[in-house]
């Protein structure tokens, strides 16, 4: 049964996407950010049926090289909030072959989003579980003489007599305006439409009886199809095992309405399970300002699991070492290109001498008895050539072709070495985000203690991140969120406890105690010090007011 789904979605660089790594993804391919030196390797993905990109007969040759389009948009795009793609998802009818199902999505990308200006990269996906569907990124600004054009103009706004408004500022008024209609929000609904209309024209070109509509089941009226009424000849018809022509329609109705009702469970299990997800992400979030969180959203695209700071030095130490290994290849490889250079500029030299000196003893006078007339020449161009020759072979040299074997490896070292360093600076961005996360989480854990001790305790704020896993180790040992000034307390009683009756890990007990009490007493006394400086200088200022008024009445 044909089903209808259309989706769209801005692929943003404020989120932590990048357009390099959606479309490597999408496609299945291996592209580098040559932003970001990250490179996207995705060839083992499987269920990618197809790819291509379609661009407008007014873009350059490079827009159709799936790599240098996506590369030149993170160029032109330089806000770290730049929309970067425009993506839309479409479910394909899976009663169409693959090949009707790629000449279907190709009509509607050109038809719809091509013709108007739009780079459209298309991956078609089916991982045979019969769910083909299609990923269509789609460039955001237009072309303008095969280079990118600007996304909006300044339009001045003119009052009555056609004239310029101009402000206080020394400005004009005006107002931006987009060169492009196609972030409009009613747009979406007609391409739905459209997508719709083209699906359903190609199934019915192909013999299918199948339809899609774009519609909700509320608004085409639809919430379960009625059983029709089967008769007295059909009923005796089907109780003798005959199958009635209206007896297989009611079944059919029946499949209907069972499928229906697995729609409305899987909606309703969807609808719950995001409800649960964003409660979950309003809680991850919490006393998080909106310029960490996307740290923190980095850090688990990089981890690839929840964040807390055992997580983060694991994943620090792994790419710590892998970063050791590039390391320790690099200083190995980074000296062999100036040897190879030289040992090719060296062979060069040599083998054009050897080639010169040869054809200059060949050209030499000789007497009549085969001898060169000028000896002392002829010994000197040929002690020459067997210097030389001589040379070569130490230097591995054994054909011309010896120098095509250095070159290539010359190439191939170069080329490792240029990854080695764009790997190294990869992991060192990873590093970064990671170490910026793990102060954001400590800052985290020391903003919700605050938030919860804050009227019985207001020196918290001055409480470092261990100073707080103190105080939380006595609450998780007592089992539940313990007054401040009965810690001590608490210690007393537990000494007297475990003095008259000593238990296993009562040191430990007595030990966790401690620290909590001692992180309490260094921030009081900090406090009190920050109390005191306070109202030093306050009195300082009171005298020195009190002494210029003292001079004023003086003179």
């Amino acid at each position: 049964m044909a089903i209808y789904h259309f989706s769209a979605q801005i692929i943003s660089r404020s989120n932590g996407s990048s357009s390099v790594g959606s479309s490597a993804y999408r496609s299945g391919e291996k592209i580098e950010n040559e932003r970001t030196g990250e490179v996207h390797d995705y060839t083992r993905k499987t269920g990618i049926e197809y790819s291509e990109i379609i661009a407008p007969s007014n873009a350059p040759e490079w827009a159709s090289d799936r790599a240098k389009l996506w590369n030149e948009v993170e160029k032109i795009e330089k806000s770290k909030n730049s929309q970067l793609a425009r993506e839309i998802n479409i479910a394909l009818p899976k009663e169409l072959s693959l090949e009707k199902q790629i000449e279907l999505t190709r009509e509607f990308v050109k038809d719809t989003f091509v013709d108007k200006g739009m780079v459209a990269d298309i991956s078609i996906h089916d991982t045979q579980k019969g769910n083909p569907h299609a990923h269509i990124m789609l460039t955001m600004r237009p072309f303008e003489n095969g280079e990118w054009g600007a996304k909006a103009k300044k339009e001045y706004i003119l009052d009555k007599k056609g004239e310029k408004i101009k402000l206080k500022s020394g400005e004009y008024k005006s107002r931006k305006i987009d060169t492009v209609d196609w972030n409009k929000k009613e747009n979406l609904e007609k391409w739905r439409e459209q997508w719709a209309n083209y699906a359903n024209r190609t199934l019915e070109r192909n013999g299918i009886k199948e339809r899609i509509d774009h519609r909700t089941l509320a608004e085409q009226g639809i919430e379960r199809v009625p059983q029709i009424h089967v008769g007295t000849h059909a009923s005796a018809m089907e109780k003798r095992g005959v199958q009635s022509e209206r007896g297989q329609l009611n079944n059919e109705i029946k499949e209907l309405n069972k499928e229906l009702e697995n729609i409305d469970k899987e909606n309703n299990k969807a609808i719950s399970e995001y409800k649960e997800l964003k409660q979950e992400e309003q809680s991850k979030y919490r006393f998080i300002t909106t310029e960490e969180k996307p740290i923190l959203e980095m850090a688990e695209k990089i981890i690839k699991k929840p964040l807390d700071s055992k997580v983060i030095d694991s994943a620090k130490e792994k790419l710590n070492s892998v970063r050791i290994d590039f390391g320790s290849e690099l200083s190995k490889l980074q000296y062999e290109p100036y040897s190879l250079r030289e040992d090719i500029r060296l062979m060069k030299e040599w083998s054009k001498e050897i080639k010169e000196n040869k054809k200059e003893l060949a050209e030499l006078p000789k007497n009549i008895f085969g001898g060169y007339k000028d000896k002392t020449r002829a010994s000197n161009l040929q002690s020459r050539i067997e210097s030389n020759e001589r040379a070569l072979e130490l230097r591995g040299y054994r054909s011309p072709g010896s120098i095509l074997v250095k070159e290539e490896s010359l190439k191939n070292i170069e080329s490792r070495i240029e990854e080695l360093n764009r790997n190294i600076k990869a992991i060192n961005k990873q590093i970064e985000v990671l170490d910026k996360a793990d102060k954001i989480l400590d800052l985290q854990e020391r903003r919700e203690f605050y938030s919860e001790y804050k009227d019985q305790f207001p020196q918290a704020k001055y409480l470092t991140v261990q100073g707080v896993r103190n105080i939380n180790a006595i609450n998780e040992y007592c089992g539940n969120k313990v007054d401040i000034d009965k810690i001590s307390e608490i210690y007393q009683d537990k000494k007297i406890e475990f003095s008259s009756e000593p238990t296993i890990g009562a040191n430990n007990i007595l030990s966790m105690f401690e620290k909590a009490l001692k992180s309490i007493s260094d921030v009081k006394s900090y406090d009190e010090q920050v109390k005191r400086k306070a109202e030093r200088q306050q009195e300082k200022a009171t005298r020195s007011k009190s002494k210029s008024r003292d001079r004023g009445w003086e003179r």
